[in-house]
């Protein structure tokens, strides 16, 4: 296709981001909680993996799972609806919206969470929950 912008990824740019992010030093109270959305710096990511944008490559991500300080299992945030196999979950709530790819389940540092954006109710936080169980139990959608 001619006329389509192809997009390139400056995986030396998000390197440097990286090693900074990899030497960031958490505040003593920092405290974070399941069901809460964080700007997150996700960075940029191989194939189909959702990447961040911006300078810090930011993305908002679910906090799904804490284990003490680290590290987090989270779900990446879009603002799009994307091709996902019957994966993607709509949210709401006062100031978020969006919709999470199950599919693109990941473990983070907190080293990457930047600001917290927003807290989901229980009642979505538990659907998601259901989502990624049934999921990684069986292999057809929910």
């Amino acid at each position: 296709m001619p006329n389509e912008k192809r997009y390139i990824k400056e995986y030396d740019k998000w390197n440097e981001v990286k090693k900074e992010i990899n030497l960031r030093k958490l505040d003593a109270n920092f405290y974070v909680l399941e069901g809460e959305i964080w700007w997150t710096s996700i960075g940029l990511n191989v194939g189909h993996e959702i990447d961040g944008k911006n300078i810090d490559y930011r993305r908002p991500v679910l906090i799904l799972r804490k284990f003490s300080e680290d590290p987090q299992w989270v779900l990446p945030i879009t603002s799009r609806v994307i091709r996902d196999g019957g994966y993607l979950h709509k949210i709401h709530g006062s100031r978020i919206h969006g919709y999470i790819p199950i599919q693109q389940f990941r473990s983070i540092s907190s080293n990457r969470l930047l600001k917290l954006a927003g807290r989901l109710d229980v009642q979505q936080v538990d659907m998601i929950r259901k989502q990624l169980t049934h999921i990684l139990i069986k292999s057809n959608p929910p």
